[in-house]
């Protein structure tokens, strides 16, 4: 896991310059022919771009190491970014649906359409190069910033085939009519994205437990340890893509405090191996004595 920080950073840094790059097309050949949903694109491409470098900054913060004031370390940076990411997106929807709407009222003749269709045919394989990059790295790497960018770019290739049915009706029927519906159905469409980004960021920020197929995996761990006797008071959040856990365990009470000491350290060690990127932490009790305890106040 040591060259995580440099893969993300990495797959960060392509998404940016990949965007630049369409960006710029985009824009040109959008003048060029006078679609709005080329432009509509265009736009949803710069909101791209300013996800993609809060996304490069973001993993880079969030892999800082924990000091004394952020001793958990910087990882939910990861989440406020997939917050800005979602917004953007929103915002950009907003223009674009604008931008449709007027189009639709001043209908306008479209010129040069093959330009149009060649750029999205572009688009498309350069998103989903990236893109399938970038889910790659945030699933090895676990980067909440990464898989937001990589949510965005797989979304721009379904806007960019509907970009292309719209210019093909155009060209097909001669009526530009089709060129905003499709600007507006796209809008429509990319709306679900940054909800979801918000909700799974939010998550995140606000200490939702670790997924119950997760929590699973540590309970066995801890269920074939020969050497506890029983545990609780397990709990568990995300701060980017790093896991934090905390528990209870009870061993045989006539263990010396060396060897508890040993176990603990053991069953520490299996629960990171289980799940890797996991702060762990356990607090031994004597099985027994906890028993005792427990039933007193019961």
């Amino acid at each position: 896991m040591a060259q995580a920080p440099n893969r993300k950073a990495s797959a960060a840094k392509l998404s940016v310059i990949s965007n630049t790059s369409l960006i710029a097309l985009k824009l040109i050949v959008g003048f060029v022919t006078g679609s709005v949903s080329i432009l509509a694109d265009a736009v949803h491409s710069v909101a791209d771009l300013f996800a993609a470098i809060i996304a490069f900054f973001a993993v880079r913060v969030s892999e800082k190491p924990p000091d004394e004031t952020h001793p958990y370390g910087h990882g939910n940076v990861e989440g406020i970014s997939s917050i800005l990411e979602a917004l953007l997106i929103l915002a950009a929807v907003a223009v674009i649906m604008f931008e449709a709407v007027k189009r639709l009222i001043h209908v306008r003749p479209l010129e040069q359409l093959g330009y149009g269709l060649l750029l999205m045919l572009v688009s498309i394989v350069v998103n989903a190069v990236v893109s399938r990059h970038l889910f790659r790295v945030a699933k090895e790497t676990e980067s909440v910033a990464l898989q937001a960018d990589a949510m965005h770019l797989h979304t721009d290739i379904y806007a960019n085939v509907a970009v292309i049915v719209g210019l093909g009706l155009v060209q097909i029927t001669g009526n530009p009519i089709f060129d905003p519906i499709v600007a507006i159905l796209v809008s429509v469409g990319v709306l679900f994205m940054p909800l979801e980004l918000m909700r799974t960021a939010l998550n995140m920020l606000v200490d939702t437990r670790l997924p119950k197929h997760e929590l699973e995996r540590l309970e066995q761990v801890l269920n074939s340890h020969p050497g506890v006797l029983g545990f609780h008071k397990l709990r568990s959040r995300r701060a980017g893509s790093h896991r934090i856990v905390d528990l209870h365990i009870q061993v045989a009470d006539d263990l010396s405090l060396a060897e508890a000491h040993r176990l603990t350290e053991e069953v520490e060690e299996q629960l990171r191996r289980e799940l890797p990127n996991t702060d762990v932490l356990v607090h031994t009790e004597p099985h027994e004595e906890e028993q005792k305890h427990q039933a007193e106040h019961h």
